[in-house]
């Protein structure tokens, strides 16, 4: 069993990919919140180091760092340790460090409990080489200069480099649909169907707007809209429950039980993932109920668990660090229960951050205006609910796609046991390397955008137990099909009306494409089009086929074998018919291409290995510089 966890809305700063959700100015503005609160500023050097298990059973890594330098804050040993949790997923608010016995480094760091831990992982961390930072020109003294400064309150300019380890991550796997949802893992998705995780709940602790302890069903009404938040998402199945009895014991970070607890935490919230075999198979939230703070005085969190947020409430101190916070304990009011839970059970079925400020998987930002009165976070918004369907997909029956982005599929394969249909203004998306597996007449239809895109060795396929029913292309439809493998369907590829499709890559296809009533074939130069089992590409009434290659990027049409049967190759079957093709290779079919009273131009095309390399009826096409044998 690995045990993640997800510490992700306490560090709201520092990478590249949440700066982008940020003005120019507020870009800097974190940072310099960072360098005037951290506890202490130091240049050490790592002697050792070493993992140990928490209170909670969870693995955590200690550095035995040598102080070269304390260049800022309060007094500190000449050796300290560096904590921090080993198994915390790489997110836009965290990056795992990377140290290594002899780095010399700058640490931005925070205190607690005699324990040291740098600010948002490797985010806080900036490592030195040959007395200059590392991948900069900055020199480590003028490095500590500015930061001083910075510290005094004698500027506001950064002057330094937005680097670090972090740096290093590579996540495009991790981004999808272009940025509208983020995953915490290529290989962490939701618990399978059928295995529902069910919290229980610990509410000691958990304060309402006056300071009073809330009672259970307070803290479970509370929790259980945002359970249902997620769980009513379509095309995706129940994910979480919760228990009716209260829990009186703590979070474990070596069982399976699943809990809900209130903990001295140094901001609202975290969610951390039992996961095996790639699967979360438990999940323990924890929400604050207070922290000590710089000048050692505990102060306590409230929460409101309303269904609106209050009118009116007393205000009190706020517990978190000014680093956090962008000020020194500053008077908040109650924190919204339902709007936290929305975004921690976000992280629970394998979501990460989005940079999108309207969307229930953006981190909490503590330094806006009355930050804990917000409630947006309790309704989702497109990319949130795609991120569920991608994880815990459910398509157990024929339905009509009701969130305008779709993206398959986290597993390896997805199933579709009825038809489902994409609506005008949708989009359909297939990744690289997955496969749709549909039941007996089930069929795609396409009334938006269909995106099957594949890649060489990552080739996307869509196949049947039985005969399924085929893609068909309605009028305003259009779709791009690179690198897919299509097979096993009784109807294949249709189209009516002004519907497109575009092919690229390299496609196997074992059924009839038929492109008829004003639909449009577009085959990119350098595709690969191999048609199995007798299958053709016809081209009939008001159809039109564009297969315009290149000289260095012939298109290839393989038919495999010449079939009698169905008189395999491209067909042209009316009068009504149109098409272009040019530098094409067409190979293997009983008729390479038929034309029947239309005048399709042919042009530096190699057509061989047929039965008929051209067959002409009532045709008078323009045939020239082809190679047919």
């Amino acid at each position: 069993m690995k045990y993640l966890n997800v510490v992700l809305i306490g560090f709201i700063f520092l990478t590249q990919s949440v700066l982008t959700a940020f003005q120019n100015e507020e870009k800097t503005q974190v940072y310099i919140n960072m360098i005037r609160y951290s506890k202490v500023i130091i240049e050490g050097k790592v002697l050792e180091i070493s993992e140990i298990k928490d209170p909670n059973n969870n693995s955590n890594e200690d550095v035995t760092v040598l102080v070269r330098e304390k260049i800022a804050g309060k007094a500190i040993k000449s050796y300290i340790t560096i904590n921090y949790p080993k198994y915390i997923l790489p997110d836009a608010l965290w990056r795992q460090p990377k140290f290594k016995v002899g780095d010399i480094f700058v640490a931005f760091l925070e205190e607690r409990e005699s324990h040291y831990y740098p600010i948002a992982g490797a985010i806080g961390i900036y490592k030195i080489n040959d007395n200059k930072i590392e991948k900069s020109s900055i020199s480590s003294s003028q490095f500590k200069r500015k930061i001083i400064d910075i510290r005094n309150f004698n500027s506001d300019v950064l002057g330094f480099p937005v680097q670090n380890d972090s740096e290093q991550e590579d996540e495009s796997n991790q981004t999808k649909l272009n940025g509208e949802f983020r995953i915490l893992h290529p290989n962490c998705y939701g618990p399978l169907k059928g295995t529902t995780i069910e919290f229980q709940i610990n509410p000691t602790g958990a304060l309402d707007k006056d300071g009073n302890q809330l009672s259970f069903t307070a803290v479970k009404n509370a929790l259980q809209r945002a359970i249902d938040t997620w769980n009513n998402v379509t095309h995706s199945y129940a994910t979480f429950s919760i228990s009716n009895i209260p829990y009186s014991s703590f979070r474990n970070g070596d069982d399976y039980i699943s809990t809900i607890t209130f903990e001295n935490y140094y901001c609202n919230g975290l969610a951390a993932l039992h996961e095996t075999s790639e699967t979360i198979q438990a999940v323990d939230l924890v929400f604050s109920k207070g922290f000590e703070g710089l000048d050692n005085i505990y102060r306590t969190l409230r929460w409101n668990t309303e269904e609106t947020y209050p009118s009116s409430y007393p205000s009190y101190q706020c517990p978190f660090e000014p680093s956090l916070v962008g000020a020194v304990f500053p008077d908040i009011g109650p924190v919204d229960l339902e709007d936290v839970a929305v975004h921690e059970l976000g992280h629970a079925i394998g979501l990460s951050h989005s940079n999108y400020q309207s969307y229930s998987m953006m981190f909490s930002d503590y330094t806006i205006p009355n930050w804990w009165t917000k409630t947006w976070r309790r309704s989702l918004e497109k990319g949130d609910i795609a991120g569920k369907i991608y994880q815990d997909p459910d398509f157990s029956s024929s339905i009509t796609q009701s969130n305008s982005i779709v993206l398959l599929s986290s597993r390896s394969s997805t199933s579709f046991n009825g038809t489902f249909s994409i609506p005008a203004n949708y989009s359909l998306s297939i990744e690289p390397g997955k496969t749709i597996l549909l039941s007996n007449n089930s069929s795609i239809i396409v009334n938006g955008t269909l995106n099957a895109i594949g890649s060489s060795g990552q080739e996307i396929t869509l196949n049947g137990t039985s005969a399924w029913g085929g893609i068909r292309f309605n009028s305003g439809g259009s779709g791009n099909i690179s690198f897919c493998n299509i097979s096993n369907a009784a109807t294949g590829i249709d189209f009516t009306g002004t519907s497109n499709l575009t092919f690229g890559g390299t496609n196997q296809i074992s059924v009839n494409t038929n492109v008829s009533t004003g639909a449009t074939i577009t085959v990119t130069p350098g595709t690969n089009l191999t048609f199995n089992n007798g299958a053709s590409l016809i081209v009939s009434s008001y159809g039109m086929l564009t297969a315009n290659g290149t000289s260095t990027l012939p298109i290839t049409f393989d038919f495999i074998s010449p079939n009698a049967t169905t008189q395999n190759g491209i067909k042209f079957t009316t009068n009504m018919s149109m098409g272009n093709i040019s530098y094409c290779k067409i190979q293997n079919a009983y008729r390479g291409i038929y034309e029947n009273g239309v005048n399709v131009n042919i042009t530096n095309t190699a057509i061989s290995g047929c039965t008929d390399g051209i067959y002409l009826y009532s045709s008078n096409p323009t045939i020239q510089d082809c190679n047919i044998h």
